[in-house]
């Protein structure tokens, strides 16, 4: 099975709908610093576009003589807040849900994550809501939080499949990269996220969120497979 998502919304229309919703950045002062998840100066997202897809097998044709597997999706989730329109739910209701259902799925531990790949999308409500799911299912031990699209900007449908592969790599070499534009992480937030520099990562397996507009939730659980795993 082939498996992805793509987006090309670098446009008049689409910037205008994302701009009336106040979701995107007006940091025009200065714009490398626009995309940044988690930072206490956040105001929006950074439009981006892009594309990733990956090859799907069943678990009992990936050993077989052909291309080394990438890594493997143990398990996945998907929720609603049915919330609001467009915001998520504050108290990360549905993030958690989401988040409990994939770990579960993979018969995976919170304690044998690696490292998560935050939705992170530098939206003030969005990482709010984010964070908030994460301390509170974590509980004072999350492990290290990364997200791409301080690098990427928001690819909307590419970035489920572009993050995830992100994840795999992660898993592969062993290190979390940083969330580029990150300077000064919120003070609400309780987590151990990234930054400057990439970060070693111990083995385990990952946790790539995708929590879009109105509370519409996604979680893969990923391992990584070869022999970096």
């Amino acid at each position: 099975m082939l498996a992805g998502g793509v987006d090309s919304l670098v446009n008049y229309g689409a910037m205008c709908c994302f701009m009336r919703l106040d979701a995107m950045s007006r940091n025009v002062a200065c714009p490398e610093l626009a995309s940044r998840p988690f930072d206490s100066d956040r105001d929006g997202f950074v439009m981006g576009e892009g594309a990733g897809f990956v090859v799907l097998q069943r678990l009992a044709d990936v050993y077989q003589p052909g291309p080394e597997p990438l890594g493997l999706v143990l398990g996945h989730a998907s929720t609603a807040d049915a919330h609001h329109l467009v915001a998520p739910s504050p108290d990360g209701a549905g993030a958690i849900r989401c988040m409990e259902l994939a770990l579960a799925d993979a018969g995976v531990q919170r304690r044998d994550l690696a490292h998560i790949n935050a939705h992170g999308t530098s939206t003030v409500l969005n990482d709010r809501a984010e964070a908030t799911a994460l301390t509170s299912l974590f509980a004072g031990s999350c492990p290290p939080v990364t997200a791409v699209k301080g690098s990427t900007g928001h690819m909307i449908a590419g970035s489920g499949a572009v993050e995830a592969i992100v994840s795999l790599l992660s898993l592969r070499h062993r290190l979390v990269p940083p969330v580029a534009g990150l300077r000064t992480i919120d003070p609400a937030f309780d987590l151990d996220i990234v930054r400057d520099v990439p970060r070693q990562a111990a083995p385990g397996y990952a946790l790539s969120n995708s929590f879009g507009f109105g509370g519409a939730n996604t979680a893969l659980v990923l391992a990584a497979s070869g022999p970096a795993a």
